[in-house]
C-alpha cells in the first residue's frame, strides 16, 4: 500500500527515513509475531505477548512464560522471587495455567504446559532475529539506495564492516545461505550425538542457539537433556553464532590473513580465559545438580558447567 501511495516519488530515501522505516518494520513485525501467543491463550495479556515477541526477534531471551500457582480453594497465589540469601526481591503472578497431560495424567506447568506449536514459533522468532535485519535488506532496502548500505554497516556484528559482495542484495543472500547451512549442520549433529533427542527438540535448540537467543523447550533448558555431547554441540554453535559472519567467507575464500584481527583474537581469548578462570573458581564447590556424579565439582564438571 505504501509503495502504491509513493509511486510518484522521485527522491531517494535519506538516512533518517531509512532508520525510521526499519524501526517501524521491527515494531510491526513484533506485533504480528505476538499474535500466536495471544490467540492461543498462552499469554492472555497483549502486552505480555508483545514482550515475548520482541524478546524473540531481538534474540534477547527474556521470557514472561511462568507457571501459575493456585491454593487448595482454586484461588491464584502471588509468587515471590527470593535471592540466595532468602530476601524477597519481588512478587508476581504466573502467566501460564497448569494443564493435565491426557496420556500420563501428570500436571504440566510453565513451559511444559505450553503447546509445541507455540514453542516452535517462539524459537523460530529467535532464529529470524539472528539474521532478521537482513530480511529487510533482501526484500525492501536494496531499492532505497545508500540508506540500506549504511544500515548494514551499522547492524553488522563487530567492528569489521567490509561488504562480502559488491551488491547489498547479494550480501544478504550469501549471509542467509551460510546461516541456513550452519542451522542444518547443528540440527544434524544434535541428532547424531544424542539419539534420544527428538527432531522437534533439535530444531528448536538450533533456532535458539545459533541466534544466541536462548529460548528453550523445558524449564531446565539444556540441562534437561543431561547429555555432554548435546552440550558440546550447543557450546560450539553458540560460539559460531557469535562470530562476525563475514569471517566465514574469508575462510571459504582461503583469505586466512583477514582473520588476524584484534577483535577476533580478543573475542576468543575472553572465552578461553573466562571459562578457565570460572571453572577453577568453582572446583571443589558443592554441586547441587541432582544428576551429577559427585557432590562437589571436579575440574571437568566445572569446565562443562
Amino acid at each position: 500500500m505504501l509503495r502504491y501511495l509513493g509511486r510518484k516519488a522521485t527522491r531517494h530515501v535519506i538516512r533518517k527515513e531509512s532508520i525510521l522505516l526499519v524501526v517501524a518494520t521491527w515494531l510491526l513485525s513484533a506485533l504480528i509475531a505476538a499474535l500466536p501467543f495471544y490467540f492461543s491463550n498462552t499469554l492472555r495479556n497483549p502486552l505480555d505477548a508483545y514482550f515475548e515477541a520482541i524478546s524473540g526477534l531481538t534474540t534477547t531471551g527474556s521470557t514472561l512464560i511462568a507457571p501459575k500457582s493456585f491454593d487448595e480453594e482454586g484461588k491464584e497465589q502471588l509468587l515471590t522471587l527470593q535471592s540466595p540469601e532468602g530476601t524477597a526481591l519481588y512478587s508476581y503472578y504466573g502467566t501460564v495455567d497448569p494443564v493435565i497431560d491426557s496420556n500420563t495424567g501428570a500436571t504440566l506447568q510453565g513451559l511444559e504446559a505450553v503447546g509445541k506449536a507455540v514453542l516452535v514459533w517462539r524459537s523460530f522468532l529467535q532464529w529470524l532475529g539472528g539474521m532478521g535485519i537482513i530480511v529487510l535488506f533482501l526484500t525492501i532496502l536494496p531499492a532505497l539506495g545508500v540508506g540500506g548500505k549504511t544500515l548494514y554497516q551499522t547492524e553488522t556484528t563487530g567492528p569489521v564492516y567490509e561488504g562480502i559482495s559488491p551488491r547489498l542484495k547479494d550480501t544478504a543472500s550469501l549471509l542467509w545461505k551460510l546461516y541456513i547451512f550452519l542451522s542444518l549442520l547443528e540440527t544434524v549433529l544434535l541428532l547424531l550425538t544424542n539419539h534420544s533427542l527428538g527432531i522437534l527438540d533439535a530444531v528448536c535448540i538450533t533456532f535458539s542457539n545459533l541466534s544466541t537467543g536462548g529460548f528453550a523447550l523445558h524449564a531446565e533448558s539444556i540441562g534437561y537433556y543431561n547429555n555432554a555431547y548435546t552440550e558440546a554441540v550447543v557450546i560450539l554453535f553458540m560460539i559460531l553464532g557469535s562470530v562476525n559472519f563475514a569471517l566465514y567467507f574469508h575462510i571459504i575464500r582461503m583469505q586466512l590473513y583477514k582473520l588476524c584481527q584484534t577483535d577476533v583474537f580478543l573475542f576468543f581469548s575472553l572465552i578461553l580465559i573466562g571459562s578457565l578462570v570460572t571453572s577453577l573458581a568453582i572446583v571443589g564447590a558443592p554441586n547441587e545438580n541432582l544428576r551429577a556424579n559427585s557432590t562437589t565439582y571436579s575440574f571437568l564438571e566445572a569446565l562443562r558447567t
